[in-house]
């Protein structure tokens, strides 16, 4: 899509298109010119034709580029049909997940409990950092970071809504309620409250329990509408949590379970016969593709799987079309490849960079880094948590895998990195969306609201910056299993 943009002096091209209105999907660092993911295409104008990093590439005069069209692969392809529900109104209801990196919307028929509509969409506020400190660093940076942040989620929302209503000819007006899963940051940035506090110890958010607005007063224009935020645990582990322990049905009495929700922040719930506990893990935006040098989304072309045939390396693509990266679960696919072929060695050694076959991307020594990285944040905080219950990784009865990353991932893979336990491989169960499918029973079952307030209220939460053993059991997993 060519478009031509107005640069004022000083702007790059990346400024331009913010002010524009025009988002790209992935500028990971916010705009420092550390990633080299907002790549553009510039065809005429004030600086050299060819291709530029948009946060880096200032014009002297206006542009006209061509910006990469993208298409968020769809998450919300598990929900179906109409759902159990004590809680039958009037009008329409729509639940929601905001997502650090995806939204995801539900519009229900609240006479019903029927999903007659659903939308994913990229979060337009990844164009300001791929994470959520990045984007609280942000909101501090810039005057009214914050009002900005707010405002283009809350557009974005509000077009998706309008798009659902429109598609199924219902009136605006008839829309009655709106239900908010999302981590904690992402729910500050939504309704304006300063986030600054959750990236600086203590770690204090502005407020964790369930909230609800008139929709009007978060800017949106429905007038007869309230807006409910489910409430959340602690400052990064998020009502979108408290959402997918109730519907992942992780809570099983005499049961010990376990629930990983690795999306671009890394969250991990132990549930103990009858003991929560909860950690977040810094294991970075890595498995939704950034910080990684081929890395992408799961959108349209993204490489989800790799494969060996006769010892040929085979790869399918989101949508079936030509490669435009790896999302995280290829990317995980690819390095337990290359270390079963001894390309990569147990201490993330390779001797260069390794090029995929036929393709012009692969994977660097930087990359298997970050992953090293992140894989052993994850297998660190499972093991903080095993150890806070005296618990062995063999007495796991269930693995429950959470999000869109989650759902795609092969178990094989990940135990051969050993992001995941050997012992886990016929435990682990892929359960999808459980933030949207925990809003959507929100708004449609008084039982869910009262036990997702159980799960925050009886939750324990273990901070893994000041634990001592987790520094030690990171260390411990930085390496690849041999």
């Amino acid at each position: 899509m060519q478009v031509k943009l107005h640069i004022i002096k000083g702007d790059s091209i990346l400024d331009s298109m913010r002010r524009a209105g025009c988002i790209l999907p992935d500028t990971s660092c916010g705009g420092k010119g550390l990633c080299g993911k907002c790549l553009v295409k510039v065809i005429s104008g004030g600086c050299p034709a060819g291709i530029h990093c948009a946060c880096q590439c200032h014009p002297d005069s206006d542009v006209v580029v061509d910006l990469p069209g993208e298409a968020i692969q769809n998450i919300c392809d598990s929900f179906q049909g109409s759902v159990m529900d004590d809680m039958h109104g009037v009008g329409y209801g729509v639940a929601l997940d905001i997502g650090t990196t995806t939204l995801a919307l539900l519009l229900v028929d609240l006479r019903t409990g029927i999903v007659i509509d659903k939308r994913t969409a990229l979060n337009v506020q990844r164009a300001y950092g791929a994470d959520v400190i990045a984007r609280i660093a942000w909101c501090n940076e810039h005057a009214d970071g914050l009002g900005m942040m707010q405002k283009i989620i809350t557009e974005e929302i509000i077009s998706m809504i309008k798009e659902m209503m429109d598609a199924q000819r219902i009136d605006q007006t008839l829309l009655a309620r709106i239900v908010v899963a999302a981590n904690t940051t992402m729910m500050h940035l939504l309704v304006g409250a300063d986030p600054s506090g959750i990236a600086v110890a203590p770690f204090t958010p502005r407020f964790l329990k369930s909230l609800n607005y008139q929709a009007t007063e978060l800017s949106m224009p429905f007038s007869s509408c309230t807006v409910s935020l489910i409430g959340g645990i602690s400052a990064y582990v998020g009502a979108d949590i408290v959402a997918g322990i109730y519907s992942s049905g992780l809570e099983k009495e005499g049961e010990t379970n376990l629930l990983l929700d690795l999306g671009t922040n890394g969250e991990i719930c132990l549930w103990d016969k009858d003991t929560l506990v909860t950690c977040s893990c810094a294991s970075g935006p890595v498995f939704e593709g950034a910080c990684i040098s081929c890395g992408t989304g799961s959108v349209q072309g993204a490489i989800d799987k790799f494969w060996q045939e006769a010892g040929i390396l085979c790869s399918s693509t989101i949508g079936g079309t030509s490669p435009v990266g790896i999302c995280g679960s290829g990317i995980i696919d690819l390095v337990s490849i290359l270390l079963t072929e001894g390309i990569i060695d147990e201490t993330g050694a390779m001797e260069r960079d390794y090029v995929i076959p036929g393709m012009k991307f692969g994977l660097t020594r930087k990359d298997v880094r970050e992953i090293q990285l992140a894989k052993a944040a994850v297998a660190a905080g499972v093991d903080t948590l095993l150890a806070s219950r005296s618990r062995k990784a063999s007495e796991i009865d269930h693995v429950f895998l959470a999000g869109g990353f989650g759902s795609f991932l092969r178990p094989e893979s990940a135990i051969n990195i050993g992001m995941l336990r050997p012992s886990w491989k016929s435990r682990i169960i892929p359960v999808g969306n459980t933030s949207l499918k925990g809003a959507l029973a929100f708004m449609t079952d008084s039982h869910a609201v009262r036990g997702m307030e159980m799960i925050r209220e009886n939750a324990q939460y273990i901070e893994l910056s000041s634990s001592r053993l987790f520094q030690k059991l990171y260390v411990d997993n930085m390496v690849f299993p041999s």
